[in-house]
């Protein structure tokens, strides 16, 4: 659901801003709801302690282990090729030895190449997840901020010190697990849309 008119800033600085914020305006917090025209978050821990992201993070695990397995196992068939190159050293002339040399040598790179590209392309899956999550709760933030009568949100890296009932990402990760589990118990097909039930 998106909200009209209302902006959703992560804002990098302002944090001068916070000093201003009376007492008043977020006394309701006493009654289980904040009230201040500024918020923080901290998007790693939104992302890393929601459902959806321990999910996201227990499948990248899995693809990072089948990685390093199969690097096990291609380094411990390279060093048996290594050391069968090297025991026929004796058989092979000095032409057939570097030939065959060369040939292991440049295997090796293909294969190093092949590894530090698969390692890249799964931390740009991390960061596409991360990304494209923090894209789809931004409807569940945008509510949030509503709630409080928030016109700014701020990441928590970028500030220096505040006070802790400004920060919502409790709330926000509440809010996401609760959207995820309404969604998946309606069946709709949208159980990785945090967006659902919002």
């Amino acid at each position: 659901m998106r909200f009209p008119g209302l902006a959703l800033k992560l804002v990098p600085g302002c944090i001068a801003l916070l000093v201003a914020i009376s007492p008043m305006q977020i006394l309701a917090q006493d009654l289980g709801q904040i009230i201040s025209p500024i918020l923080i978050i901290d998007r790693e821990r939104l992302f890393s302690e929601s459902n959806f992201g321990k999910g996201v993070a227990a499948l990248l695990s899995e693809e990072r282990d089948r990685l390093e397995a199969e690097t096990r196992l291609i380094e411990a068939e390279l060093e048996a090729e290594e050391l069968a190159l090297t025991e026929a050293r004796a058989t092979l002339s000095q032409e057939e030895f570097r030939a065959s040399a060369d040939a292991f040598d440049a295997k090796v790179q293909m294969l190093r190449a092949e590894r530090d590209d698969a390692q890249e392309k799964l931390v740009a899956q991390i960061e596409e997840a991360q990304l494209r999550f923090l894209e789809q709760v931004n409807p569940i933030l945008a509510r949030l901020m509503q709630e409080a009568g928030a016109s700014i949100l701020m990441d928590r890296r970028a500030v220096i010190f505040s006070a802790t009932s400004i920060d919502i990402t409790a709330q926000a990760i509440a809010r996401i697990d609760a959207a995820l589990a309404q969604a998946s118990e309606a069946g709709n097909g949208q159980g990785e849309n945090p967006e659902a039930g919002e």
